[in-house]
């Protein structure tokens, strides 16, 4: 039987050390089964579908709900204040369990693709 294909998303943002390096992570398979993807910098490793931090449950991955409709991905992501509020949290957790300070910088607003949330946004009837 051919395997069943799946996509997953996730935020590109480290919780550990706040880079952009998911993206660029190392995805694997735990002899449990459990997918995992890895920071390729830093090595923190989180459960690829769950978001949840395996090597360190302080910090954990937002995950997202995917699918595939005539042929392309969509990802379905929170509207862009919900996105901000638990990223600027998330940030701030993995700060203070690193034991360091977060000094909040605030966007103004909506982003870039290489950023989080734009405020256009299309409803793809979930």
């Amino acid at each position: 039987a051919e395997p069943k294909e799946q996509w997953l998303a996730t935020q590109n943002l480290c919780p550990h050390k706040q880079a952009r390096t998911i993206s660029r992570g190392l995805v694997g398979v735990q002899p449990n089964g459990t997918l995992t993807v890895a920071d390729p910098i830093y090595k923190t490793t989180y459960n690829l579908v769950t978001g949840e931090g395996i090597s360190n449950p302080n910090f954990n991955l937002s995950t997202f709900k995917t699918k595939v409709e005539d042929g392309k991905v969509f990802v379905q992501v929170p509207p862009c204040s919900e996105m901000e509020e638990k990223m600027e949290k998330m940030i701030q957790e993995s700060f203070k369990a690193d034991g360091r300070e977060y000094l909040a910088k605030k966007t103004g607003g909506p982003v870039d693709h290489m950023g989080q949330c734009l405020s256009k946004q299309k409803d793809l009837s979930w």
